[in-house]
């Protein structure tokens, strides 16, 4: 249910709709917007009847929610979010980049590369401490062991960082260092890492999962928002699929399908979506005409000497291209 204020209710009416919300036993989210606020309500297993309401002032409908994801839905917020990272924003009407290496490597590789990134126009810097790998033996991060190197770029360059998370008993780690939280498609659906991120301030880039349904990709963004972060950047890294040209298959009609559900932002890989770095820049271009509010890439000066394999890495001249188009 939605509950829609006047655009003159104060804010100790919209108070008053949360607390009878709470009473109920269910919780309630104001959902500001551009001309008035709304309150959704969550945690009911079926319909609230209207007439919990009554007597109460400003406000001007009572609305039923289809869809069972709520807070995501563009029928609870129909004006369009921006997620700010750092200086870069997404929404809206607004498309920025992100890149850099899969992970923080056992050099000087990353600050290298975060140097050149930033001098050609990226205010994002994606590299991560953990990145776990369906083969057990492929190097999988440096763990607490890189904090101090991304802790260096993000001082020296002034670039916010994106760093991925892998469980809950890391996050805290990484977040002390990264301005951005990433959840990689093998998380998606990883329901305790999903609730400690919503009890989080940081911006959260959720991929989609490599078998989600547009549903299933909604509600895994539910978790975070039911818990109070509504700060979700949503990014389509591709689905597993029957072909054998690349690591999975971008279904750009997935992209449109979410703007027609959602108000959060959506954001394409290209890079890992490929796993081929010859691919990237078209569908990164292909993304952006499209519509979506911002592409990530794997970056790497040195591909070959990558120790994530590098396969997928495109050079930083690629990126400046790119973003200079």
């Amino acid at each position: 249910m939605l509950v829609v204020m006047q655009n003159t209710a104060s804010e100790e009416q919209i108070e008053a709709v949360c607390e009878t919300i709470r009473q109920l036993g269910f919780e309630a989210h104001k959902m500001p917007g551009a001309q008035r606020t709304a309150v959704c309500v969550t945690g009911n297993d079926g319909s609230v009847s209207p007439r919990h309401f009554a007597g109460l002032h400003g406000i001007r409908q009572i609305i039923r929610v289809s869809k069972p994801y709520k807070l995501t839905s563009n029928e609870i917020k129909t004006s369009p979010t921006m997620v700010q990272i750092g200086e870069a924003k997404f929404g809206d009407r607004y498309q920025d980049w992100i890149a850099g290496p899969a992970c923080v490597e056992d050099d000087d590789s990353a600050m290298r590369i975060a140097e050149q990134l930033v001098s050609r126009g990226i205010k994002v810097f994606r590299a991560s401490l953990y990145r776990p790998r369906s083969n057990p033996y492929n190097f999988q991060g440096l763990g607490k062991a890189a904090l101090e190197k991304l802790h260096a770029i993000k001082q020296q360059c002034g670039v916010a960082i994106a760093s991925e998370v892998v469980d809950i008993n890391t996050t805290d780690e990484v977040a002390s260092v990264a301005d951005a939280l990433i959840v990689d498609s093998h998380n998606m659906q990883n329901f305790a890492l999903l609730r400690k991120l919503s009890k989080l301030k940081h911006p959260v880039i959720l991929k989609r999962g490599i078998a989600a349904t547009v549903e299933d990709f909604l509600m895994a963004a539910e978790y975070i928002m039911a818990g109070g972060n509504q700060q979700v950047i949503l990014c389509d890294a591709g689905m597993r699929s029957f072909g054998d040209h690349s690591a999975h298959a971008l279904d750009l009609t997935y992209l449109l399908a979410l703007k027609k559900l959602t108000h959060l932002p959506l954001i394409i890989d290209p890079s890992q979506a490929s796993g081929t770095a010859g691919m990237v820049p078209a569908l990164a271009r292909a993304s952006m005409a499209l519509g979506a509010h911002g592409v990530m890439v794997e970056c790497h000066d040195q591909p070959a000497f990558s120790a994530t394999g590098g396969t997928q890495a495109i050079l930083p001249e690629q990126v400046a291209e790119l973003v200079n188009a």
